[in-house]
C-alpha cells in the first residue's frame, strides 16, 4: 500500500512542508514542484519523513511524487 501525506497545504513563504512517503521496500521515489506557469524543479526526497522548504514566492504550486513503476501522486499547495 502506497501512502503519501503532505501537510500543511497552506503555508507561509519559506515555511516548512512535511512530506511523508510510505511505499514498499525497494521502490524508488522522486518529487518535483511546479508553479502555475510550468517552471518545474526537482525536490530531494526519500522514503519516510521529508522536511521541505516552501517557495519564497506566493502562489499555487503542484508537487508531483513519482514512484518507480509509474505511479504518480499530485498534491496542490498554496503559499501565502
Amino acid at each position: 500500500i502506497e501512502k503519501i501525506y503532505l501537510y500543511p497545504q497552506l503555508v507561509e513563504r519559506g515555511g516548512v512542508i512535511n512530506l511523508n512517503i510510505n511505499v514498499s521496500e525497494g521502490r524508488e521515489v522522486s518529487a518535483y514542484i511546479s508553479d502555475m506557469i510550468g517552471q518545474t524543479s526537482p525536490l530531494q526526497v526519500n522514503i519516510g519523513d521529508n522536511i521541505l522548504k516552501a517557495p519564497n514566492v506566493s502562489g499555487t504550486y503542484i508537487i508531483n511524487v513519482v514512484i518507480s513503476g509509474g505511479e504518480t501522486k499530485t498534491i496542490k499547495i498554496m503559499v501565502k
